[in-house]
């Protein structure tokens, strides 16, 4: 069966039921244990569509920005909210609250790099997708202009697994191997491979859990 959540060629902001509610550009989509959906919706932050169709709208203490542009859920029930242009990613608990807590920060709002850290020691460059590793606990990120993947680990702390950070093409380990625009990342949960879509390479790369790159499809 499938349902149509806001209206066609109409971009707006209402909370409602299915077909009443009015959404601005969207991006990315989540679901928790509970069956909610959670949406980012560019002009108007995280939207929530419940179990019974009803979509609402968070409010996010420190909130993140309407750049929220990619959200996660993790296994604990953790939402993760990444602000792809303000260059940080905030991480709430106890969903599925209107308005859950904030448990912290990782980035430097508005500071753009590539260093590694816990928290706000680390620095982010444009971060286009999550993906929820449930066999390791890591949040799976891409960096779209750093080149590279990187991952959140469950006490806050951000380490690069794949990627030198130069738009290339190379299949090596880990921080050897080059990409060129990561879009996106999923992890395999019967085993722990990673795939990668390299997008101006034009590829899918592989990488074992251990960071061995190899090229899967290429056009």
């Amino acid at each position: 069966v499938m349902a149509t959540f806001g209206a066609w060629n109409v971009n707006a902001n209402a909370d409602g039921l299915r077909g009443d509610a009015r959404f601005g550009p969207t991006y990315g989509l989540a679901v928790d244990a509970n069956d909610f959906v959670f949406v980012a919706d560019k002009s108007d932050g995280i939207r929530v569509i419940s179990p019974n169709d009803y979509v609402s709208t968070m409010s996010l203490p420190n909130g993140a920005t309407n750049d929220g542009l990619t959200v996660a859920i993790s296994a604990s029930g953790a939402l993760y909210v990444g602000d792809t242009y303000d260059q940080h990613v905030h991480v709430y608990g106890q969903l599925p609250t209107a308005a859950p807590p904030l448990s912290y920060e990782v980035g430097v709002s508005g500071t753009a790099g590539t260093r590694d850290g816990t928290t706000t020691a680390a620095l982010f460059e444009t971060v286009r997708s999550f993906f929820y590793d449930a066999l390791s606990g890591d949040l799976v990120a891409t960096f779209y202009t750093g080149d590279r993947v990187r991952r959140l680990s469950p006490d806050g702390r951000i380490a690069t697994w794949l990627g030198s950070g130069y738009a290339a093409d190379a299949d090596r380990i880990g921080t050897k191997a080059s990409f060129n625009l990561p879009w996106q990342c999923v992890v395999d949960q019967n085993g722990g491979t990673g795939y990668v879509s390299d997008q101006l390479n034009g590829k899918i790369k592989k990488a074992t859990p251990g960071g061995t790159v190899t090229t899967w499809v290429s056009g």
